[in-house]
């Protein structure tokens, strides 16, 4: 950093808008360590020296350059903060490429197409889940999840708390969560529906959560 080596194991994470993000410890490594927040400087000990990096001010102007440009300013040793975009022409044109009679039907069924926001209602044939008379709850503790499922898994439960597909629960039951990759087979779906006419009220978009759980048994059920 700014010519001074450092020697560091970091962790790779795809936290995208930075390079790299300095913690607790690599501050631990280097102390004692010396902030100036209004020189904007930081000094730390590297090798038994004292050395010092040097931040920029928010104050800096914001302008559009051309390439030319920056490369002068990088043979200066300015600090650049760069942001690469495209502008492109966004069509006003609504249901774009979408068949005017696909539009129609999609405005005159909205429930049909709408994100289930509940339970199936209830059958005689709901799932249960017999137990041994002397069967104890099963309890086990969560797995280790890295960065990347961990945000997943988060999502998922959001998911499904937002649509009535699960609820909190004090269940003495747990079970961890396994995460496994699964074509959903949606494709194959379509395939085999085409030229129907009829059809029973299914999930396409998603092909589960069809039958509905005993309400005696769901807390068997918990994660």
């Amino acid at each position: 950093m700014q010519g001074i080596v450092f020697e560091h194991k970091l962790r790779m994470l795809d936290i995208g808008g930075y390079d790299m993000v300095l913690g607790v410890d690599w501050m631990r490594k280097h102390n004692p360590i010396l902030f100036d927040f209004i020189g904007y400087r930081l000094q730390v000990s590297l090798k038994g020296k004292r050395v010092e990096l040097k931040g920029f001010s928010e104050e800096g102007s914001l302008q559009s350059m051309s390439a030319t440009g920056v490369k002068q300013l990088l043979k200066k040793g300015q600090l650049l903060w760069a942001h690469l975009f495209t502008i492109t022409t966004q069509s006003t044109t609504e249901g774009r490429g979408i068949p005017e009679q696909i539009i129609r039907l999609l405005t005159e069924f909205p429930g049909v197409f709408a994100e289930p926001k509940s339970l199936p209602p209830q059958r005689s044939h709901d799932h249960f889940i017999p137990l041994k008379s002397d069967a104890a709850p099963i309890s086990i503790r969560p797995y280790r999840y890295n960065h990347f499922q961990n945000n997943e898994i988060e999502k998922q439960v959001t998911d499904m708390l937002n649509s009535g597909t699960i609820q909190p629960s004090h269940s003495p039951f747990s079970s961890p969560v396994l995460l496994v990759k699964k074509k959903d087979g949606i494709d194959d779906l379509m395939d085999e529906l085409n030229g129907s006419c009829i059809y029973s009220k299914i999930d396409l978009r998603a092909g589960y959560h069809q039958i509905r759980m005993k309400e005696s048994d769901i807390y068997k059920t918990a994660f």
